[in-house]
């Protein structure tokens, strides 16, 4: 469900950056290349960049092929390829995100219990402390090494951060 959220927050700011949205200092943000395009057409636009790819003619695509909106990777990269008004701010957000990285790949393997999800778990854990797990679900309960916090509120507290300087 803390995926869920953090994608839908971010695939709502990029619609409003595109189709009209205000900063928290109440700057008006719009795109009017795609602000006029239906919700299929704006998700082949986002999809075709997030694979860094030209946009040559529009499409529509289903809601089921969109791309993974909380992925900071290709977040990061289609702000700066649609060049929107906070892509600066977005991309910062983005480029210093340490910890939700881990929160999709622990989603993943709690989705797909699979070899591969289980070692990028395993990978994490030389930055957490009591990393004892049975199931993926386990992985929330690791200790954050700097707060000493569970890893579930790391999570939360830097979700809160990126978004507060996405919103800038």
């Amino acid at each position: 469900a803390m995926w869920q959220s953090w994608g839908a927050f971010c695939k709502t700011l990029l619609f409003g950056s595109i189709r009209g949205g205000e900063t928290i200092h109440g700057q008006h943000i719009i795109m009017p290349r795609y602000s006029t395009l239906n919700d299929g057409e704006l998700l082949y636009v986002v999809k075709t960049l997030s694979l860094n790819q030209t946009v040559t003619q529009i499409k529509s695509l289903k809601p089921h092929n969109e791309l993974t909106w909380g992925d900071v990777d290709k977040l990061g990269l289609v702000f700066s390829l649609l060049n929107t008004p906070n892509a600066q701010n977005v991309s910062i957000a983005v480029a210093s995100s340490i910890l939700i990285k881990d929160l999709q790949s622990v989603r993943n393997a709690n989705a797909h219990i699979t070899p591969h999800t289980i070692s990028s778990i395993n990978s994490a854990k030389v930055r957490y402390s009591n990393t004892k797990y049975r199931h993926p679900s386990d992985v929330m309960f690791w200790v954050e090494q700097k707060t000493h916090d569970f890893l579930w509120k790391s999570w939360v507290d830097e979700m809160k951060l990126l978004a507060s300087v996405m919103i800038e």
